[in-house]
């Protein structure tokens, strides 16, 4: 968890991942009004984040969902849960006491 001080507030938030990995898989999601209405996808593809968590959730294995969408590479699976978890990352902000 991180943590820091603002004025009479802690903010934490909780990280999982080094930034480099996060840049380098977030790298592979593209959100565009004119793709899809905005809904954020597997670059290069039409392919949203929401069928691809979707699938790993019915539990369809990472060969499966290649196999059903044979553009896909492992590293967008990947990247598509990492962006899916990072969408629903929590974040904190406490009183401190006065």
């Amino acid at each position: 968890m991180k943590c820091r001080i603002l004025g009479l507030f802690i903010e934490c938030r909780l990280g999982f991942l080094g930034v480099k990995m996060k840049n380098e898989f977030m790298a592979r999601i593209i959100s565009h009004p004119d793709l899809r209405g905005g809904e954020p996808c597997i670059k290069g593809t039409r392919i949203p984040v929401s069928m691809i968590v979707a699938n790993v959730a019915q539990g369809l294995t990472r060969q499966d969902i290649i196999r059903e969408y044979p553009q896909l590479r492992d590293e967008d699976i990947t990247a598509a849960l990492m962006y899916a978890s990072e969408s629903v990352h929590q974040e904190s902000i406490y009183a401190l006491g006065a």
